[in-house]
């Protein structure tokens, strides 16, 4: 990427890597993200449970594939591995910070707040996987 080009972002609820046909298939998953050739991706529903070989764990692998920064937010943590979400970028990330948007009695949220430093200069990432209820989503966003 030369300064000046566009900086190609993508955001993707990946499911736990988990289809529409109920496979996991992270495969599948990268090669979608590849086909869009991000250099910033925002993922939610990224899942290690049951995954034991840290290779072989979703954010491990798909930033082998699509850039070696990453931040993550784990807001479920089992003895197995954990659930949240992630950005990955093709650039350092920095300032990263998680800012918790939990609404009680509901599943725990997160947001992840970092910079990507791109060719460009500084490029500011807010992601965040909000729930399900209106109500919840609405005092999230508040936050």
């Amino acid at each position: 990427m030369t300064a000046g080009a566009p900086i190609r972002l993508m955001t993707w609820n990946i499911h736990r890597a988990i289809g529409p046909d109920g496979t996991y298939d992270l495969d599948r998953v990268a090669a979608v993200i590849g086909r869009h050739r991000p250099d910033v991706i925002a993922l939610q529903e990224v899942d290690t449970r049951g995954i034991l070989e840290l290779e072989a764990r979703p954010l491990a692998v798909l930033a082998r594939s699509f850039g070696p920064h990453a931040v993550e937010a784990r807001t479920i943590v089992a003895p197995d591995g954990h659930y949240g979400h992630a950005v990955l970028s093709r650039w350092p990330l920095v300032d990263a910070e998680t800012v918790e948007l939990t609404v009680r009695d509901y599943e725990p949220r997160s947001a992840i707040l970092c910079t990507a430093e791109t060719p460009g200069g500084a490029l500011g990432i807010a992601t965040v996987h909000l729930g399900l209820a209106p109500g919840e989503r609405r005092l999230q966003a508040g936050r």
